[in-house]
């Protein structure tokens, strides 16, 4: 019903103004503002739909029943209405500063929907007006600006066009956020102060206490094992940040860039998918008290949204969002360094000094963009960058954004190698996090956390850790479970949610592949070592160190087949096979490559067929995986035949 009267009051207001605007008398800043305030409690109400932060498609296209998305294609159908906002009212060159606030608050609210290429791209001036009322204007104009130039830096075009006002800007907006962070700080204290004086008048409010310990089981208490889980390292505040010899960085190409930040399809809302995600939820989330409410908790996990008033942490999400897309590029990479940029999205990333998780994701989402350079990625390792990701809440709007620096931080060997490097238990927490991310989190963040494992096999201890940890039933349940591969499943299926399922069956393949790479030229490297011990000839086998990556060519790949089919014993048992036909893994794959031809217009088909084929070039090395081949197969059309005949 609420989702009802917001459509009927945006009606009722575009309606008052296609009779009004012409009147010279018409208040067009009220009418503006109150459609701003439908849009802003109708996002909130979005949030709560938990859609992937990372889907960028229009809220009515990526979950379809959502009431947002309804309103902002009432508001795109009248073409006269958002001409007059964005060529008129926000173009207007009389000094009418709140007309100016009224028409960009409304703009920046659609901004989610809206087709940025025509508004940025083909508004003269609109960007300049913008730049210029980011640098020179009040709040909250000068927020909305910065918001508006976060979706127009998003086109390449136009962040090429305007490279040196950016360059002026970014400084600016980064010095900004540390005074602003100031001011949030202070906020945040008198908040707590005036919420521990409001929990003393709340009646049940004791029972949320911890009960008063004598000084000896306090001290037992406060042990390290016993505040691993829930407090920060009690070296990270006090352990400053080593230095690091300068290196040259390389300037990154474009296509490479893009390939890193555009890898994954938008993902899509599933009322199913996500009933199952909320029943697997953390025991250790935070706000445990059993008298904590929705309202206290939802900051934590979703998040809020309002630009009037404008908050503190408003403004602050604005600026990073306009740092995002800049923070790809090499030239402006030093203003990150000059302003301490770390020390920023670290304090953002704690959500016990900070409590907006909007806030944490969009300082995780900048943080991600600047790991795309090696030099930043080294710097973040160095100031234990990791474990302070780590500690982000699960399940959370922020965990999403962790999974992209994940992911990122593992396209770098030099990194990845200094993450093996990380003590143990860190170690543990990452890959059992990332198998977290990978089997309840979205879409978008499964995939990451595939790519993830995809680029971190060929490290032994990475390999290791996960074995221990089960994964790769975890990994096969990502794509077991999809709906195309459910041959009884009838229920119909989105173009949308079909295209996602294809992206994840592509990224876990290829995962996979690496994965059963790296172990087969483990066994084999175990198998020379026991013919050498035989044979005093053989010069001896240099084990490569479990923090240094494998070099997983085709042509090793395939000596390495060979070796294992010619020299490994039959009744020897290789753990990664057994795992793998006890989960239905030859069945699985023979059932991909049977469905892929289907697959038109997809461009990854052709890739996850060769990764699948690849998989089981390597399990056929051994006998039983060799007379799997032979039985049958169920298909769709209810067809059972054998894998090879």
């Amino acid at each position: 019903m609420a989702a009802l009267d917001s459509l009927a009051q945006l009606n009722s207001l575009l309606e008052e103004w296609v009779r009004e605007h012409s009147n010279g008398s018409f208040n067009v800043m009220n009418t503006l503002h109150r459609m701003a305030e439908l849009l802003e409690r109708e996002t909130e109400e979005y949030y709560k739909m938990d859609p992937d932060p990372f889907d960028d498609r229009h809220p009515g296209r990526a979950v379809p029943t959502c009431a947002l998305g309804h309103l902002m294609k009432t508001l795109f159908k009248s073409e006269e209405f958002m001409n007059k906002l964005v060529s008129t009212y926000l173009m207007s060159n009389r000094d009418n500063t709140e007309l100016h606030i009224a028409a960009s608050r409304l703009l920046l609210d659609v901004m989610p929907g809206l087709e940025t290429t025509i508004v940025f791209q083909e508004t003269d001036g609109l960007v300049r007006r913008l730049l210029h009322w980011a640098e020179f204007c009040e709040d909250p104009l000068r927020s909305y600006a910065t918001g508006l130039l976060a979706g127009a830096m998003e086109l390449q075009d136009v962040a090429d066009k305007f490279k040196e006002a950016n360059g002026t800007l970014v400084p600016l907006m980064l010095t900004r956020l540390h005074k602003l962070k100031c001011d949030y700080e202070k906020e945040n204290q008198e908040n707590t102060s005036s919420h521990s004086h409001e929990d003393n008048q709340r009646h049940f409010g004791i029972f949320g206490q911890e009960p008063k310990q004598s000084p000896e089981k306090k001290v037992s208490s406060e042990s390290p094992t016993g505040s691993h889980s829930r407090g920060e390292n009690p070296q990270d505040s006090s352990q400053s940040c080593p230095t690091q010899e300068e290196k040259s960085v390389k300037s990154e190409s474009n296509s490479r860039r893009e390939s890193m930040k555009r890898a994954l399809s938008p993902s899509y809302y599933s009322d199913d998918l996500y009933r199952f995600k909320r029943g697997r939820i953390r025991e250790d989330s935070i706000n445990e008290c059993s008298n904590s409410s929705w309202a206290e908790m939802k900051c934590y996990v979703i998040g809020t949204y309002s630009l009037m008033p404008l908050s503190i942490a408003m403004k602050q999400r604005v600026i990073l969002q306009y740092l995002t897309p800049m923070a790809e590029y090499q030239e402006l990479i030093g203003a990150a360094f000059e302003h301490n940029a770390l020390d920023l999205v670290f304090f953002y990333m704690d959500l016990k000094k900070n409590a907006d998780v909007r806030l944490a994701f969009e300082a995780i989402k900048y943080t991600a963009n600047l790991l795309c350079h090696k030099k930043f990625a080294i710097e973040f390792l160095s100031m234990q960058g990791v474990q302070k990701a780590l500690q982000v809440p699960r399940p959370s709007v922020a965990a999403c954004g962790v999974s992209l620096c994940i992911y990122y931080l593992s396209y770098f060997e030099d990194a990845m190698e200094r993450v093996c490097l990380l003590p143990d238990r860190t170690l543990q927490d990452l890959v059992s996090y990332t198998l977290w991310l990978l089997e309840c989190s979205h879409d978008s963040s499964r995939c990451h956390a595939a790519m993830f494992f995809g680029q971190a096999f060929p490290y032994r201890v990475i390999l290791n850790l996960f074995d221990q940890k089960d994964g790769l039933r975890r990994l096969f349940n990502v794509i077991s479970t999809l709906q195309i591969l459910d041959v009884d499943d009838q229920r119909e299926v989105g173009d949308d949610q079909i295209f996602t399922m294809k992206q994840l069956i592509r990224h876990v393949s290829l995962a996979l592949k690496k994965y059963f790479e790296a172990h087969i030229c483990h066994k084999v490297d175990e198998i020379k070592r026991s013919h050498a011990r035989s044979d005093d000839n053989n010069s001896p086998i240099h084990e490569i160190p479990p923090y240094k990556a494998l070099k997983l060519t085709p042509e090793l790949v395939q000596e390495n087949i060979e070796i294992m089919m010619e020299l490994m014993p039959i009744r020897v048992h290789w753990a990664p096979e057994i795992t793998c036909h006890k989960l239905g893994g030859i069945k699985l794959m023979c059932q991909l490559i049977a469905l892929a031809p289907t697959w038109n217009h997809f461009t990854g088909k052709t890739e996850m067929i060769k990764n699948v084929l690849d998989v089981i070039n390597v399990l056929v090395a051994t006998p039983k995986s060799q007379l799997a081949l032979l039985e049958s197969v169920p298909m769709y059309n209810n067809i059972s035949t054998p894998a090879i005949r």
